[in-house]
């Protein structure tokens, strides 16, 4: 019988978390697709560019800044890590490979690269490391977003946050969204981009002022 707390575990991550993370990931994908369709013409200066990029940006540090956070008050990647350091005995080697149900040698060979060979159970120095990796890579953006888009802090320091720290803050939730869905399921995400159902570019074939 599966635990309730992995129960619990499993409800976020395809839950608020994995919703989450696909809006992070699909955003970002929007964003780079027109940016190359606005750099393959010769289109005039706009504050319009200025605007989308300002509300993808705020948009998109405020969702990393959320997946960082480790309270009891909310539910996200952070606290999700947290949890499992805590009862890292929950994600045994005996729970994953059940998960392989006729695989059972392959899924012991997969537990290994998550824990150790030899290891009954997912080590707390592994999910202490992950957390610490969220925490870091989120570090620059959670200062930002608390001192000037939650709050207009007068004694704000904060360096504003690149794209590039931003992209690599995303990367990293994504991955580690992937290696503890794996280690609850068994699964593996090819990609976090979700397909949409219509063409989202399709409005941009027709003019938009007559």
């Amino acid at each position: 019988m599966v635990d309730s707390r992995i129960e619990k575990w499993l409800g976020w991550l395809e839950g608020t978390i994995r919703a989450d993370v696909y809006a992070m990931y699909l955003n970002r994908c929007v964003f780079r697709e027109l940016g190359a369709m606005t750099r393959a013409r010769e289109l005039p200066s706009s504050y319009f560019f200025d605007y989308l990029g300002q509300t993808y940006a705020t948009t998109q540090l405020v969702a990393v800044r959320r997946q960082a956070e480790t309270s009891s008050r909310v539910c996200t990647l952070g606290r999700l890590l947290r949890e499992i350091a805590q009862n890292p005995e929950q994600i045994s080697r005996d729970f994953y490979v059940g998960l392989w149900e006729d695989e059972r040698d392959r899924g012991s060979k997969a537990f290994d690269a998550f824990a150790g060979r030899d290891v009954e159970h997912l080590p707390p120095a592994v999910v202490s490391t992950d957390l610490d990796e969220l925490a870091g890579t989120a570090a620059s953006v959670k200062a930002y977003v608390d001192e000037y888009v939650a709050h207009s802090d007068a004694r704000g320091k904060a360096a504003v946050p690149q794209f590039a720290d931003l992209d690599a803050a995303i990367d990293s939730i994504g991955e580690l969204f992937k290696k503890y869905h794996g280690l609850l399921t068994a699964s593996v995400h090819t990609t976090l981009v979700p397909v949409l159902d219509h063409d989202w570019k399709a409005v941009f074939r027709q003019p938009w002022i007559e």
